[in-house]
């Protein structure tokens, strides 16, 4: 699932100079390949990192993106804990039966 889902979402994220920070922007274009593989290559929507003329930077595209993004990983962070979970528990039946 992650190999699937996590690598291509993490490398394919982009940066819009236009609307982050063109210090962000540098920072996350001029990642290694591992690291654009992380959640480095995603860039941050701190306030100091947005533009000042974004009146509403949450509506925009790009930021609903990057926020699709990160849910997506605590999606599969919490589908790989309940099933971690899930062979725990049956693991713990067969050893105590």
């Amino acid at each position: 699932m992650c190999m699937g889902m996590l690598l291509p979402l993490n490398l394919t994220a982009t940066c819009n100079p236009e609307t982050i920070a063109t210090s962000m922007c540098e920072e996350v274009n001029s990642l290694t390949d591992f690291e654009r593989t992380t959640l480095a290559h995603i860039p941050s929507i701190e306030p100091q990192t947005i533009k000042a003329n974004q009146r509403y930077p949450e509506l925009s595209g790009e930021f609903i993106e990057i926020v699709r993004r990160l849910y997506a990983i605590v999606v599969v962070a919490w589908i790989l804990s309940f099933y971690t979970c899930h062979l725990l528990w049956r693991e713990w039946i067969d050893n105590l039966a």
